[in-house]
């Protein structure tokens, strides 16, 4: 089934509903030109990933470069309503501790106009500390790897 994307604005978040999965090829691809054209107008964008029904290890490092380019761009990226089948890849390859993960839309979106939400403030990138893009990529790295024996 081919990734289709949803798109809807609420006050200054975009929600992004995510329905098929998210693989090498043209999925990963629409999902991340997707969210490279909606970071011309927006910097708080939460990823609806209710029905997505597989994700794979290209699918995976798609959602990592989608998070650093917006983390990049000075916003954050959060996702919500994740399938437990994606929840448990995530927390396999231990990218829970990179995404924000929230239970549903409202709570991604409340979560943006909380005290000390990340969007649209400025982004270190002079060092390389899991936080930024280089960070996450050694995280994801990191992670992978230790996987393995």
């Amino acid at each position: 089934m081919p990734l289709s994307l949803d798109t809807r604005d609420v006050g200054r978040v975009t929600i992004v509903r995510c329905n098929g999965r998210i693989v090498a090829g043209s999925e990963s691809e629409s999902l991340r030109a997707h969210v490279a054209w909606l970071l011309h107008s927006s910097r708080s964008i939460v990823l609806n990933l209710g029905k997505v029904g597989f994700v794979d290890s290209s699918g995976l490092g798609t959602m990592v470069r989608v998070l650093a380019s917006t983390r990049q761009a000075r916003g954050d990226m959060k996702l919500c309503d994740v399938p437990e089948a994606v929840r448990k890849v995530l927390d396999m390859t231990r990218l829970t501790t990179i995404f924000d993960a929230h239970e549903s839309e409202e709570k991604a979106v409340a979560a943006f106009y909380s005290s000390g939400a990340r969007a649209e403030k400025p982004v270190s990138t002079g060092r390389s500390g899991y936080g930024t893009p280089s960070g996450v990529f050694a995280r994801l790295t990191k992670a992978i790897v230790g996987n393995f024996p």
